[in-house]
């Protein structure tokens, strides 16, 4: 491969580099604010890396035809340090704020529907169950007297085996 070839590798590989990092601060970024236990850890630095894998033998694939020299290895690290560096506060601030502003929306949006879907068919149900419990009340209303009626009419008779006193 003549100096020209091994020069757009190099930049292929100083690109990667930064992307692999602009991903990885995403990935942390998603794990600082959602917080997940230590095996969705594992699988998502297992997802993660398969990623980083599957970009990186693509890209030699494109630029070297899959040929590994020392200086492309040379690129990645450049490039994850150079990202690093120079851009990881700018996009670790853009991100947070981006994804902090989509949960804020998302949950505007579900008081939203809370309050123009589930509260007016909460009440009609309320308002349409109502003649329901209505009748309801009246009904034990009606069985506690015609009870109390019951009990007074219907007596025990006294025991004759033992004089009243």
């Amino acid at each position: 491969m003549d100096f020209t070839g091994q020069a757009a590798t190099f930049l292929t590989t100083l690109v990667l580099g930064a992307l692999l990092s602009v991903i990885f601060d995403f990935y942390r970024v998603l794990r600082g604010i959602f917080k997940p236990r230590s095996a969705i850890t594992y699988v998502f630095d297992l997802l993660y890396w398969l990623l980083a894998i599957f970009l990186a033998f693509s890209a030699l694939l494109i630029s070297n035809w899959g040929e590994l020299r020392f200086y492309i290895f040379i690129g990645l690290a450049g490039g994850a340090l150079l990202y690093f560096r120079l851009l990881s506060r700018y996009v670790l601030f853009a991100l947070i704020r981006s994804i902090r502003l989509l949960l804020l929306t998302i949950t505007w949006f579900k008081a939203l529907a809370v309050k123009l879907i589930v509260q007016p068919v909460v009440y009609c149900a309320g308002f349409a169950c109502r003649p329901f419990v209505y009748g309801a009340g009246r009904t034990a209303a009606v069985r506690r007297r015609l009870a109390g009626w019951l009990r007074a009419r219907l007596r025990r008779p006294p025991n004759q085996d033992v004089p009243p006193k």
